[in-house]
């Protein structure tokens, strides 16, 4: 693979962790005893209001089944055999079932790979939580919503790990944005600031092995 650049700052954990879910350290990251697909779902309504989700769902924009389309049409060209897993909310299971339909093997939902929660903060704008919030400043970088219901981060890196301590081979993921960084900074040993940095677009693939990323975008 080509490999992206990534950030010189890791966060790897443990050789016992490590083993835990069949990678060992490698220069970039991990290096996976098999290959990781893992697709953002297509757009959604929410997505063009600019709306955060989390655990609650907006169905899938014409964009958005489209890029569900293409990522399908990518898995096709690459002649991809693996596991499909994906997050049973509505967006990413939609996204799934397009994506993969071109192939024979039976999707898998899994809860862990659902969207991290903003808690009292999903389904609104970041203007909204500024009216109804005045005192959280949602435009800060890295902010969380802890102290709203939201997920810390300790418990949404604990949901990463266990899915990749259960894949026994070559597996698709279709999980959320905000979510995928926290699964691919794991496989890539970044730390936490970093794997926030990590792009997160729709319709495309991030292709995992060896420590390394690559996007298919074509």
């Amino acid at each position: 693979m080509n490999p992206r650049n990534v950030a010189d700052r890791r966060n790897v954990p443990d050789e016992l962790e490590r083993a835990s879910f069949g990678v060992k350290p490698g220069l970039k990251g991990y290096v996976t005893m098999f290959p990781i697909y893992i697709l953002r779902h297509g757009q959604t309504e929410w997505n063009a209001e600019g709306r955060y989700q989390g655990h609650k769902n907006s169905p899938l924009t014409a964009l958005g089944r489209y890029q569900a389309f293409r990522q399908g049409e990518i898995l096709r060209s690459k002649a991809i055999a693996a596991s499909v897993w994906a997050s049973p909310i509505g967006r990413a299971r939609d996204t799934a079932l397009i994506a993969t339909a071109h192939m024979k093997t039976k999707t898998q939902f899994d809860d862990d790979l659902k969207e991290i929660t903003m808690g009292a903060f999903d389904g609104l704008t970041k203007d909204e939580i500024v009216e109804r919030y005045p005192e959280f400043d949602p435009y800060v970088k890295g902010w969380t919503a802890e102290d709203y219901g939201g997920e810390n981060n300790a418990d949404v890196y604990a949901r990463a790990r266990a899915v990749l301590q259960r894949l026994e081979g070559p597996t698709i993921l279709v999980t959320h944005g905000v979510y995928s960084r926290y699964l691919r900074g794991i496989i890539l040993g970044l730390s936490h600031e970093d794997a926030m940095w990590l792009p997160k677009e729709q319709g495309c693939i991030y292709a995992l092995e060896n420590g390394e990323e690559e996007i298919w975008a074509e």
